[in-house]
């Protein structure tokens, strides 16, 4: 974010990474600091700190969006490749339809399958509604 913003970060500094450790683990059990938990305090207001980033208007909303994007697209990322931790293969529903024949399999599922606590997925939607 900070080669894409320069006019906000004009000191250059760093974004988010991997590999930021976390100052207390008191009660959360990774180590490091989340890209949402990153750019939530980089956000937040300070005393000692100047506001750049809410006083510079349309240049901060497209920033807010940015952050939001790469944030779910990291997430998404994560769920592709940790599909053998979300134990996918307990969702034969999938199966089912494919061995009753009924449908074709690209009106069946996707590749991926998001677990119901993603936000806008259709898991998620139909808990909800």
């Amino acid at each position: 974010m900070p080669l894409h913003y320069h006019l906000l970060f004009p000191y250059g500094t760093d974004g988010w990474s991997a590999d930021i450790l976390r100052m207390t683990n008191s009660s959360i059990s990774s180590s490091t600091v989340s890209m949402r938990e990153f750019y939530a305090f980089r956000i937040q207001d300070r005393l000692d700190e100047s506001m750049v980033i809410k006083q510079s208007c349309r240049l901060g909303q497209q920033f807010y969006v940015d952050v939001w994007a790469a944030i779910e697209q990291y997430r998404l990322t994560w769920f592709e490749s940790h599909q053998g931790h979300l134990r996918t293969e307990l969702y034969s529903g999938i199966q089912d339809t494919l061995n009753a024949g009924d449908v074709s399999a690209e009106s069946t599922g996707r590749r991926y399958i998001l677990p119901s606590s993603f936000m806008g997925g259709p898991r998620y939607m139909m808990q909800h509604y």
